[in-house]
C-alpha cells in the first residue's frame, strides 16, 4: 500500500522560511557586483537621478496656438547619469494631473529643451520639458521613464516627482 508523506513537516518548513525572510528584510541589500544584487535593489541602483529644478509658465511660438483654456507648463529638471548611456530627452517624460489624465510633451515652450546625446555616468544636464494642459489641471506629476539598454524591452526605471500645483 503506497501512502503519501504527512503535510505538516512541508508546513512547518514553509512556516520557518516565512520567518526567516521577514526576519532578513530589514537587513541592507546586497552590494552591486555582488550575488543577489540586482537593478531594482534600491534608490542606490536607479541608472540616473532626477530634480525638479523650476516649474513656470511659458510663451509659445507663434505657430502654437493654444486654446483660451489651456497653457503651457515648463519643467526645468536636472538629471545626473549613475550609468552610461542615460537618455536626455524631453520625450521620455509625462505629465499626470490628479484626475489621472496624462499629458504629452510638447516641443514648444521654454528653453532650453532636455534633449542631447546619451549622458556617460557622472555627467549632469538641465533642460526644459513643456507640457500643453487645460488651466484648471491640479496635482499635477511629473514622469520620467528613458528607456535604457535594449530598446525592445520596457522603459527602465520609472521616477515620479510631485509638482505641487
Amino acid at each position: 500500500m503506497f501512502h503519501l508523506p504527512s503535510p505538516r513537516p512541508r508546513l512547518a518548513s514553509a512556516l520557518f522560511g516565512a520567518l526567516l525572510l521577514a526576519c532578513q528584510q530589514g537587513s541592507a541589500p546586497p552590494r552591486p557586483g555582488t550575488p543577489g544584487a540586482s537593478a531594482s535593489a534600491g534608490p542606490a541602483a536607479r541608472p540616473f537621478e532626477l530634480d525638479v529644478v523650476t516649474v513656470r509658465d511659458c510663451e509659445a511660438a507663434p505657430y502654437a496656438r493654444l486654446g483660451n483654456d489651456e497653457m503651457l507648463l515648463g519643467v526645468k529638471v536636472k538629471l545626473r547619469a549613475r550609468a552610461d548611456q542615460v537618455p536626455q530627452n524631453y520625450f521620455y517624460a509625462s505629465l499626470v494631473d490628479s484626475e489621472r489624465r496624462r499629458y504629452a510633451p510638447s516641443f514648444t515652450g521654454c528653453t532650453p529643451r532636455l534633449v542631447g546625446d546619451p549622458l556617460a555616468a557622472g555627467m549632469t544636464t538641465t533642460g526644459f520639458v513643456n507640457f500643453v494642459l487645460p488651466r484648471e489641471a491640479r496635482g499635477l506629476s511629473f514622469e520620467y521613464a528613458p528607456r535604457l539598454g535594449n530598446a525592445t524591452k520596457a522603459r527602465g526605471t520609472l521616477v515620479t516627482r510631485d509638482l505641487g500645483r
